[in-house]
């Protein structure tokens, strides 16, 4: 990866407990996990979201109902040859940029580390999409429990 990739952060201090969220950019993926996101602030959790700069907008509800809660972790959208420039979510391209972005997300492994280990409280513990399972190596480099969210219900799970 060549550059390094400084996040924008609205930074919480706080004892209460500190997780990150890393959601896939997809409704059917982003809306559920941001869901959960908002019942942990409800139960005193301080969580970090990573984000990128065209899915910031879904964040919004979130920052505002929960200003002391909610940290937007931003990053840059790491370029993929697959994708059109600026696209960042799958619902610019529909099915066929699962893929792709999955790829192109992988390479915030490094950025992220880099954030983790520059924070002051950091979390301790990951909730990322399924479809972000490169989050396992993640969380075992920097020593944390990496949790899997399923948006899709136990019954496709099990499938």
């Amino acid at each position: 990866m060549t550059g390094v990739m400084v996040p924008q952060e609205t930074r919480v201090e706080s004892s209460r407990p500190h997780i990150m969220v890393f959601p896939f950019p997809a409704q059917g993926h982003l809306l559920p996990l941001l869901d959960l996101t908002h019942q942990l602030c409800l139960r005193g959790v301080n969580v970090s979201v990573i984000i990128t700069p065209q899915n910031l907008q879904y964040l919004s509800p979130l920052l505002s109902a929960h200003p002391s809660s909610v940290t937007s972790v931003v990053f840059p959208f790491p370029p993929n040859p697959s994708l059109p420039p600026g696209v960042e979510n799958v619902k610019d391209l529909g099915n066929s940029g699962n893929l792709p972005i999955m790829a192109s997300l992988r390479k915030l492994l490094d950025p992220i580390i880099l954030w983790f280990r520059s924070h002051q409280t950091p979390p301790v513990a990951l909730i990322s999409d399924f479809f972000l399972g490169w989050t396992h190596d993640l969380c075992h480099q920097i020593g944390i429990p990496r949790f899997a969210f399923f948006s899709s219900g136990p019954f496709l799970a099990s499938v």
